[in-house]
């Protein structure tokens, strides 16, 4: 994910970010914690608002809201899932 965060937001490479993580979270299994899951696919579907497709950014984040998550890992993720929720009216306002 790291790789893909310097490409998206450092060098501005959205699309290059997208395959990255894309990549990543097609061989996800059962080293992936959900924390780590969820932090990919909230990024994830930034880039793809940023990239001008709401509707693969609605199907992360309609994965973002099936993975189950702890009352510790919600805290931990507070942050993120508030960020998803954003996302989320963002592309709410642009289905207007």
């Amino acid at each position: 994910m790291e790789n893909a965060v310097v490409l998206g937001e450092s060098k501005g490479d959205h699309r290059q970010a997208a395959r990255i993580l894309d990549t990543a979270l097609g061989s996800e299994r059962d080293t992936t914690s959900a924390a780590e899951l969820v932090d990919a696919l909230v990024y994830r579907a930034e880039l793809a608002i940023r990239l001008d497709d709401t509707d693969r950014a609605n199907a992360l984040l309609a994965r973002v809201r099936d993975t189950p998550l702890d009352d510790a890992e919600r805290g931990a993720l507070a942050e993120t899932l508030a960020g998803a929720r954003d996302l989320e009216e963002t592309l709410r306002s642009t289905d207007r």
